[in-house]
């Protein structure tokens, strides 16, 4: 098949590229062609790029331009079929890493709980919601694939999407990381650069959006536990330094350590004894399963799509009922802290975890692809 792809970016550290990285890679090395038309100058692998122009400066001003552009790019290429990623109007498949009404409703009702400043909704978010919109109400697409059933049953709720017309493809992992001596060697030198002891107790924190994944409440559990040995480490963005502020202002700063952006996540997870993500809203959270087959242990509110499809509480991983909670989150903390009887469990049970490979992943959206073409 020869396959048109559009997203903004493909060369990025955020989640949706990693994802669309890896799958794609996975495609073409099943046989198939797929022309990825992007913002991005660089590709990755066999994947072939085409750039398409959006003018500059302002952040909604270049999406909107894009989809233009874009779509009209897949239009005019002659593709088998076509696939967007949520960031043009209309597509043959559209996978749906998220339901933007949905999201910005759930960041409104927490909003008074925060006391990060988080900005409500911008012009990007209401450029997003319209291209939303019309893809759904409209039905501009003949088959949608959601990222965990989370998002499947948002799509229904929010805009009525026939269940029929969602297939359900979580996203997939990259073979387990290295175990043994050199993850062990690895794990002191990621350790020696930050400044941490050995026998620190370091939780991960890894996320681009730390608003939207809970990071003011990851600072605000610290506060309340009492123990020098237990540290923090950031990885990703922390936009004017409001997070290193607040932790100041917690008291906490000097076990704090902002790693900021990362292109090789996997050696923080190194490092770590435990990874905690309360985050508030979460269609998937491809960070949860990378932590697990990093082999920590995790820490995660119940919500997130990834833990709905492969955590079970207290066997393979902690599920946070309210992600808000301070009280919960540190009590949570101790219990893997001061155990390790429990460690042993949740550790032992992700290994015994079985999460898609990208291969399998590929294969899965290669048939809706099939699917799509004896439909027409």
């Amino acid at each position: 098949m020869r396959i048109g792809v559009a997203h903004g970016t493909f060369d990025g550290t955020g989640g949706i590229e990693k994802a669309n990285r890896a799958l794609y890679n996975e495609i073409v090395g099943k046989g198939h062609e797929v022309h990825f038309h992007t913002r991005s100058e660089r590709g990755s692998g066999n994947v072939l790029i085409h750039p398409v122009s959006s003018l500059g400066g302002v952040n909604s001003l270049r999406a909107m331009t894009f989809a233009m552009n874009a779509s009209r790019q897949l239009r005019s290429g002659g593709f088998n079929v076509t696939h967007s990623h949520g960031e043009i109007v209309g597509a043959d498949v559209i996978t749906a890493h998220s339901c933007h009404a949905r999201g910005l409703r759930v960041m409104r009702e927490f909003r008074p709980k925060m006391h990060v400043r988080h900005q409500n909704m911008g012009v990007m978010d209401a450029v997003r919601l319209r291209i939303e919109k019309k893809n759904y109400r409209e039905h501009r697409f003949k088959k949608a694939i959601a990222i965990s059933n989370v998002v499947k049953r948002e799509l229904m709720e929010e805009y009525y999407v026939p269940e029929n017309d969602i297939a359900v493809i979580p996203h997939g992992i990259s073979e387990r990381v290295a175990s043994g001596k050199d993850q062990k060697s690895l794990r002191q030198q990621v350790r020696d650069e930050i400044g941490i002891q050995s026998d620190d107790f370091v939780l991960l924190f890894v996320s681009n959006e730390p608003h939207r994944k809970g990071l003011e409440f990851v600072l605000g559990s610290m506060q309340r536990i009492d123990n020098k040995r237990l540290c923090l480490v950031v990885v990703g963005k922390d936009e004017r330094n409001q997070f290193k502020t607040y932790a100041k202002s917690l008291g906490i700063a000097a076990r704090v350590f902002f790693a900021g952006v990362q292109s090789e996540v996997e050696r923080y997870y190194a490092a770590a004894d435990l990874f905690v993500l309360p985050t508030l809203y979460e269609p998937f959270g491809l960070v949860i399963t990378e932590a697990m087959c990093a082999g920590i242990p995790v820490l995660v509110s119940s919500i997130a799509g990834a833990a709905q499809h492969f955590i079970q509480n207290g066997r393979n991983g902690l599920l946070l009922h309210d992600p808000t909670s301070t009280e919960e989150i540190s009590a949570r903390i101790t219990e893997l802290v001061t155990s390790d009887d429990l460690r042993e469990t949740l550790l032992q049970g992700t290994r015994n975890t079985r999460i898609p490979s990208w291969g399998d992943c590929a294969d899965r959206v290669i048939e809706v692809y099939r699917e799509v073409q004896r439909d027409r």
